[in-house]
Order: C-alpha cells, then sequence, then structure tokens
C-alpha cells in the first residue's frame, strides 16, 4: 500500500531523534533519473525513519527501499522532507510505514564490557579551541568506547585522542546521547585497534 502524498495533519514522533551516523544503502526508482542504487550514511535517526545525505535526486512522496548494511534488514520507505545541503548533494528525511523501535540498533560482533578506567581526553570544542579533560570509560568494546562526563562534544563526527597511561588512539564520535549524567559519548576508533 502506498504512502499519501502528504500527511493531512501533523502526527507526533514516536522516539527522539538521535544523532547516530549507521552505514545504509538506499535504492529504487528516481523519476526521470530512473533505478538508483546509493551507499550512504544516516546523519539523524529515530524509530519513524532517518535522515540522510544523498546524490540521488528524489522528490517528497517518492518510495525507495533502505537496507541497514550491519543488521542487513530492509525497509521500505518514503520520502518526506527535501533539504538542499550541497550543490551535489540533497538531505533527504525518510520515513517507515511504521515506527520500528529497533531497527537502528547494531549487531554486534563483540559484547559491550562493563569497564570502568579514568583517561584523558583531547580534542577540539566547537568554537575551535583545543581542550583536554579526564573522563571515565561506562562500558568498551573491540570497536570503542562509551565515555562519561566529556561535556566538550556536541555533534557525532569529531575526533578526539583518548589516551590511558602510555597509550593513547585516535577516535570518531559517532552518537551523543544526553542522560541524566554526562554519560552519553560513544567513540569508535580510527587508529588500528590496540589489543
Amino acid at each position: 500500500m502506498p504512502f499519501p502524498a502528504a500527511l493531512e495533519k501533523k502526527v507526533p514522533r514516536s522516539g527522539e531523534r538521535i544523532p547516530m551516523r549507521v552505514p545504509v544503502v538506499i535504492y529504487g526508482f528516481a523519476g526521470k533519473g530512473g533505478a538508483f542504487h546509493e551507499d550512504t550514511e544516516t546523519v539523524i535517526v529515530n524509530p519513524s525513519g532517518a535522515l540522510v545525505t544523498l546524490k540521488t535526486k528524489l522528490l517528497v512522496g517518492d518510495t525507495v527501499f533502505l537496507i541497514h548494511k550491519s543488521s542487513s534488514q530492509e525497509q521500505e520507505v518514503r520520502v518526506v522532507y527535501l533539504d538542499a545541503y550541497s550543490d551535489r548533494e540533497t538531505r533527504v528525511g525518510l520515513a517507515f510505514k511504521k515506527p520500528i523501535s529497533d531497527f537502528w540498533k547494531k549487531s554486534r560482533k563483540k559484547a559491550r564490557v562493563p569497564k570502568t578506567f579514568r583517561v584523558i581526553v583531547k580534542g577540539t570544542d566547537p568554537n575551535g579551541h583545543p581542550f583536554a579533560q579526564s573522563a571515565y570509560t561506562v562500558d568498551l568494546s573491540q570497536d570503542g568506547a562509551r565515555l562519561d562526563g566529556v561535556g566538550f562534544l556536541t555533534s557525532p563526527g569529531q575526533t578526539i585522542e583518548v589516551r590511558r597511561r602510555w597509550r593513547k588512539a585516535r577516535f570518531r564520535v559517532v552518537w551523543i546521547r544526553p542522560g541524566w549524567h554526562i554519560r552519553n559519548q560513544s567513540c569508535r576508533r580510527l587508529a588500528p585497534r590496540i589489543r
């Protein structure tokens, strides 16, 4: 059953929007452009869909397909929002037919291990000023860690250096979720894993 071309009334969101980079594939038909298949990643996700950046030109109301590359799950989605992000790319809001609460959960090869270590975090704040501060790990996995207490990070994509004793590595922030404390930073390693 195709989606209606326009919503008659504003429906409240089924969940909070979370900045999260998830590799996805978008494919389908783009009007006169014909069939397309584009690898990209999400900018923001929630249980109702996602915001992605695409080079393919789509129209509001178009129906396409989205594949979550980590889990291989596939969903039919409808284009509900367009924003010309640059000359070549457009930010595209995609909506599921109905909310899916666990669609964006990653299937992990290695489980997270709860471990608390004191670390030093270095990076650049949103104003371009360098910072260095202590923080604590919440849990660790083979691909990264969650950190508690890093107040200078405000958006995914920032690169930081994490140091513990004589070891250090560079990480990329992949999501930030506000909580009761600042228990909200999740980073992924850019450098080779330290074993």
